[in-house]
């Protein structure tokens, strides 16, 4: 399978991405990740700046919002996870992001259903923090990164240090939240409060 490094892009009818310029409508399936950009892995570390921590939709949204969303996206998966494709797990709402390093501004560009596995690797600093505390076998998520990406443990240690190489520089910034196709949910006063 050859991996797209461009991104989906959010509308109301579905999803584009610029790069390949491939339209996907909202009924056509799960639009299952193709990439980062600059990586050709399926599976990436994806470390949300410190300082944009606790700023993201699943915060800003009420408990039932959030459910309700989250459902409509692992519905949208057919129940599968949209990188490795498991099936008959605990799903995982996480927001992908786009981060301008220029104008400091992270873009919510969509939702994707996760496995707990995939979960785990797209934010390996807090797997790591559960691992230290016991709760999570960190061994585990190196070698279902490799598994997914059919890759080495030198890949994995190399994507990593450049993963939390990019999340200290970044961590260095206050970055502003653009929410995009998604900033509808939130009421204009809540995100003036942000």
């Amino acid at each position: 399978m050859s991996i797209c490094d461009g991104t989906w892009d959010p509308s109301p009818e579905g999803l584009h991405c610029e790069k390949c310029d491939i339209e996907r409508q909202w009924d056509e399936g799960p639009p299952y990740y193709h990439g980062t950009a600059g990586t050709s892995l399926l599976l990436t570390i994806e470390l949300v700046p410190s300082t944009a921590w606790e700023r993201n939709l699943r915060d800003l949204l009420t408990q039932s919002q959030w459910d309700t969303l989250r459902r409509q996206v692992y519905k949208q998966y057919n129940y599968h996870c949209g990188v490795c494709d498991a099936s008959n797990t605990t799903m995982y709402c996480h927001e992908m992001w786009q981060y301008d390093d220029r104008t400091h501004t992270q873009k919510l560009i969509g939702l994707i259903a996760l496995c707990r596995w995939c979960h785990h690797c797209k934010h390996l600093g807090f797997a790591g923090v559960l691992a230290s505390r016991g709760e999570l076998d960190y061994e585990q998520v190196i070698q279902h990164f490799q598994r997914v990406n059919h890759c080495s443990r030198e890949v994995f240690d190399a994507h990593k240090q450049q993963a939390f190489a990019t999340w200290r520089e970044r961590s260095r910034h206050e970055w502003t939240l653009d929410l995009g196709a998604y900033a509808s949910l939130i009421p204009v006063e809540q995100m003036e409060e942000r």
